[in-house]
């Protein structure tokens, strides 16, 4: 599987005081890029309550989705956060990271979900990139370090 981030979906050193907040704002820019139905955001806030996707990876990372009748766009948006903020943990229902990255992930077709959550662990895993994507300065300069990041996981 490949896909790649949905141009203007790149959000440098994002603004949040909650979990909330980060999926509001992402899925609002998603839905004026035309990339997500008007459910999307409501959607991808009750699946993030329901079935939690923080991962205490070495930069520590959420990577929230929904359903497929939500998603117009097949890709991902990506932020880097301004400070960490608070995800539940994937697998817990008490356990808690402080995520400083999050990938939101768009999937049309449902049973592309777990080959998606595979790639993006294994593209995780590379400590170095991951730092250096949230160095990234500008939402421009996140886009192209995270699509090359991105692009790496399927050379």
């Amino acid at each position: 599987m490949s896909f790649g981030i949905v141009p203007g979906a790149a959000f440098a050193r994002l603004e949040a005081e909650s979990d909330r907040e980060v999926l509001t704002t992402m899925a609002r820019r998603l839905r004026e890029l035309g990339a997500v139905a008007a459910t999307f955001e409501e959607a991808v806030i009750a699946r993030e309550e329901r079935f939690p996707t923080g991962l205490p990876t070495a930069v520590p990372t959420a990577l929230p989705h929904t359903d497929p009748e939500h998603v117009l766009i097949e890709g991902v948006a990506v932020a880097t956060l301004a400070h960490p903020v608070q995800f539940r943990e994937m697998g817990s229902s008490s356990s808690s990271i402080e995520a400083r990255f999050v990938v939101m992930m768009l999937l049309k077709q449902a049973h592309s979900q777990l080959e998606a959550l595979q790639t993006l662990v294994a593209r995780l895993q590379d400590v170095e990139a991951v730092e250096a994507l949230a160095s990234a300065v500008s939402d421009e300069d996140l886009f192209a370090a995270a699509s090359d990041w991105l692009a790496a996981g399927y050379a």
